[in-house]
């Protein structure tokens, strides 16, 4: 063996011995626990149980019709028809920064068959949150109201036997929708 290998192995015994017991290489430690709170996450929620009481009325400007009471139980809507229907919506809107896009949609129609091709209405809703039209809350809104305005729009086409006579919208499934979004 030369002299360098030797070297390198009595070097690499020593640091052997100094790191595993056979001498002593301390570090320092310290810790001290730090309060840091507690986190409570916020909600968001819709209470829209009132909707559910809540008429429809029908505006149809062909046939001067304009407000009329419409049950969804037992009248078929036609072209040129405007369904609407207005009821309060409980907000609860708890979080710092909390923002979210309102909506409303039509939902699925099941087991109504045959359902009204979606291209043959619209669905479109308005919100008012102290009198002021809304299209987003934010945790400001907590414990207000939402007036919400849901619109169903048959409109008028130019072909006489279209596809939507006899078809079905369930218009006791709409879905009034909070969606949090980036602030």
């Amino acid at each position: 063996m030369n002299k360098t290998t030797k070297g390198s192995l009595a070097a690499l015994a020593a640091a052997a011995l100094l790191l595993g017991g056979g001498g002593s290489l301390a570090y320092w430690q310290a810790t001290e626990d730090v309060d840091g709170g507690t986190i409570t996450a916020g909600q968001l929620a819709l209470d829209a149980a009132a909707c559910d009481t809540a008429g429809w009325t029908v505006t149809n400007a062909v046939e001067g019709v304009t407000g009329a009471p419409f049950d969804v139980a037992a009248e078929d809507v036609v072209p040129g028809d405007v369904l609407t229907k207005t009821c309060s919506v409980a907000i609860t809107a708890e979080g710092t920064n909390l923002r979210a896009d309102l909506d409303v949609t039509a939902a699925a129609v099941g087991d109504a068959a045959p359902a009204m091709d979606p291209s043959d209405y619209t669905v479109t809703g308005t919100f008012l949150v102290g009198g002021e039209q809304v299209t987003e809350i934010t945790d400001a809104d907590d414990g207000s109201t939402i007036d919400a305005t849901i619109v169903v729009s048959v409109p008028v086409g130019t072909t006489v036997d279209n596809g939507s006579q006899g078809t079905v919208i369930d218009l006791e499934a709409f879905t009034i929708t909070a969606t949090q979004v980036s602030a």
